[in-house]
């Protein structure tokens, strides 16, 4: 037999090895750290504006990584419908919401109604270590644009270096077929950026859409496909930038409370 025969089926075997990959066991997962308001009417909540995310990391571009990914996994949820204001300086953002502890309630009045959303949800990325070992920290929260008041909010850590993280991980990448195996890549669900984003993504959407899912909208989920991804086909709106409040017009502004422990 010729060497280039052996090689061959050397190569052969690694590409049915890989494709055969063992059964992995749904880890434990620990839960995210979110707060939804118990006695708001979520039911009147179907669409929302996910606002460009506050970039709190020296790596460039993390917050438009990281909104791409929730966008993807909150439309999949089923959930909301989601909207994509393009980057405004006129209007709100995220880093001023975030960081400076207040929000301009006629300006997040005049943002809803332009994109016809019920929900805008502001939120940055604290934390982002894109390469093995990977990590995450977001903290987003939602305001109700009607009442003036934060319906929602989460400041969570995904910490790869972390062994139920890393489970977690791995058991994401596994429910997911969509995602194309490689020989060069080990530990996929670890070493690649953009599954650990989605990873990130998926938690904090699902849980999201579970905790605001209005009573009689409850839908009985099992735990396979809960942990099915979703993948980068699903389409996001995209709306025009928000106009300015007319010169002269002055609107309260209102403290953001602080994240409620979780129940």
């Amino acid at each position: 037999m010729s060497r280039y025969s052996i090689l061959s089926l050397f190569i052969c075997g690694l590409i049915v090895g890989c494709s055969h990959a063992p059964h992995i066991q749904r880890p434990a997962s620990r839960p995210v750290n979110l707060y939804a308001a118990p006695k708001f009417d979520w039911a009147s909540v179907r669409r929302i504006a996910l606002m460009p995310l506050a970039n709190e990391t020296e790596i460039p571009h993390a917050g438009h990584e990281m909104r791409k990914a929730l966008a993807a996994e909150l439309q999949a949820s089923g959930r909301f419908q989601v909207v994509l204001p393009p980057y405004d300086p006129d209007q709100p953002c995220s880093e001023d919401v975030l960081k400076e502890g207040q929000f301009d309630e006629l300006e997040i009045l005049r943002l809803a109604r332009q994109h016809q959303v019920q929900g805008v949800l502001f939120g940055s990325v604290t934390q982002y270590q894109p390469y093995a070992p990977p990590r995450v920290g977001l903290n987003l929260l939602m305001i109700s644009p009607v009442q003036g008041v934060v319906i929602a909010s989460s400041n969570d850590l995904w910490d790869a270096r972390e062994q139920a993280v890393a489970e977690d991980a791995r058991y994401y990448h596994h429910q997911n077929l969509d995602w194309p195996g490689s020989l060069f890549v080990v530990d996929r669900a670890i070493e690649s950026p953009e599954v650990f984003r989605r990873f990130v993504a998926h938690k904090v959407a699902r849980s999201l859409a579970r905790s605001t899912q209005p009573a009689r909208m409850i839908v009985t989920v099992s735990a396979e496909e809960s942990a099915q991804p979703v993948s980068d086909s699903v389409e996001v709106l995209e709306d025009s930038p928000v106009a300015r409040p007319a010169d002269g017009e002055v609107a309260n502004s209102l403290s953001v409370p602080p994240m409620p422990e979780q129940p």
